[in-house]
C-alpha cells in the first residue's frame, strides 16, 4: 500500500494553476515516476508468479513442487485428506495432506502401458479436469506405444451365484 500511495503521490497529484495565466506544469519528476513504476510493476510480477502468498501468522510447512514452485500453507489451517494445488497456475500437480506424518503426498494416477508394462504417473488433477469427451495421450517412454486416458462412466460389479435351492 506504501509503494501504491508514493507512486500516487508523484505520478497523480499535479497542482491545478490558480489563475488563467499561470504556467501548467507537467507531472512531477519523470525519473522519480519512473523509479517508483519499476518499483510497482517488480511487486505485481511476484503477485502473478504466486510467490507473495500471506495466510496470516502461525507455523507453516512447505513442499517443493516438480514444477519448482515452493508451496506454503499455515499449520493450524490444513486438515487430514485436505487436497491442495501446486500455487503455480500452469502446474497440474495436486497433493493430498496426511496430518500424521505432517506430509503431502503427490495425487497420481499410475498408467501402465500394455504393450511393455512401463509404468507411468499422471497428476490426478489433469484427468480430473476432463470432461467426458476429451482424453489426453502420451507416448510410453519404454516402447513408444501412444496411450490415451479419459473418464468414462464404467460399471464394475462382483456377481456371487447363488446355490439353486432345487438341487
Amino acid at each position: 500500500m506504501k509503494r501504491w500511495n508514493a507512486l500516487a503521490k508523484l505520478a497523480l497529484h499535479i497542482s491545478l494553476p490558480a489563475h488563467k495565466n499561470d504556467l501548467v506544469r507537467s507531472y512531477g519528476d519523470t525519473e522519480a515516476i519512473r523509479k517508483k513504476v519499476v518499483e510497482a510493476v517488480v511487486e505485481i510480477k511476484k503477485i502473478d508468479e504466486g510467490t507473495l502468498m500471506f495466510s496470516g501468522l502461525g507455523e507453516e510447512v512447505s513442499f517443493d513442487c516438480s514444477c519448482g514452485s515452493k508451496n506454503k500453507r499455515r499449520l493450524e489451517l490444513l486438515k487430514d485428506g485436505q487436497i491442495i494445488s501446486c500455487i503455480n497456475p500452469d502446474c497440474q500437480e495436486s497433493f493430498g495432506y496426511v496430518e500424521k506424518d505432517m506430509m503431502f503426498g503427490r495425487r497420481t494416477f499410475e498408467i501402465v502401458c500394455r504393450a511393455c508394462d512401463r509404468k507411468r504417473d499422471i497428476p490426478k488433477k489433469m484427468v480430473e479436469k476432463l470432461r467426458n469427451d476429451q482424453h489426453i495421450h502420451f507416448d510410453c517412454e519404454g516402447c513408444g506405444e501412444t496411450i490415451y486416458v479419459s473418464w468414462r462412466p464404467m460399471q464394475a460389479q462382483k456377481t456371487v451365484k447363488k446355490p439353486d435351492p432345487e438341487n
